[in-house]
């Protein structure tokens, strides 16, 4: 995740089928950093010589608005988010050949059960929410599933503000925040 004086940023990692030979993910995410308008981001985020997948989900703020960008080795697909809208590291808008996911299928069933998050607070119960102990919202790297969660982060775009939780947000409170 990131952000500048425009735009804010998190991104996940997908999976499609086939990659090709190219500029990886990582390199291309942190180019799309500086980012400074919706535009700009979608042209960083897909140049032609990209190898893999990933979503970013950007906020506008100046104009208090969110979008997720899926991009694949050879196409992108944009959404304006209008509602309530979740993200995990497989295809929801593009129709591509993809690697399933385990964990995905269970945090985005999980995430699908709670009622639209209205403040922060809700969307920090859901994502620390650790109910399914095999494969929680908030991973702690416990098997089945090897990943843990490293940090997370909410951008609340019309308060301009931007909390980051190192341990889960469900249990404590953000370890770091910031005036957007």
């Amino acid at each position: 995740f990131g952000w500048n004086q425009n735009l804010t940023f998190s991104f996940n990692y997908v999976y499609p089928i086939p990659v090709k030979v190219g500029l990886g993910r990582v390199f291309i995410n942190r180019h799309i950093l500086a980012s400074t308008t919706i535009q700009d981001a979608i042209t960083r985020a897909t140049p032609d010589n990209r190898s893999f997948g990933f979503t970013v989900n950007i906020g506008d703020i100046s104009n208090l608005s969110t979008y997720s960008l899926e991009v694949a080795p050879h196409s992108y697909a944009l959404l304006k988010v209008a509602q309530n809208f979740s993200h995990f590291n497989e295809y929801k808008l593009l129709n591509v050949v993809q690697n399933p996911d385990v964990s995905t299928i269970y945090r985005q069933k999980r995430t699908d059960q709670f009622d639209v998050p209205t403040s922060v607070g809700d969307i920090t119960q859901i994502l620390g929410d650790t109910e399914d102990k095999e494969w929680p919202i908030y991973r702690s790297a416990v098997a089945p599933d090897t990943v843990a969660t490293v940090a997370t982060v909410v951008f609340h775009l019309t308060q301009r503000s931007v909390a980051i939780w190192e341990q889960n947000p469900k249990q404590n409170n953000p370890e770091l925040e910031f005036l957007l």
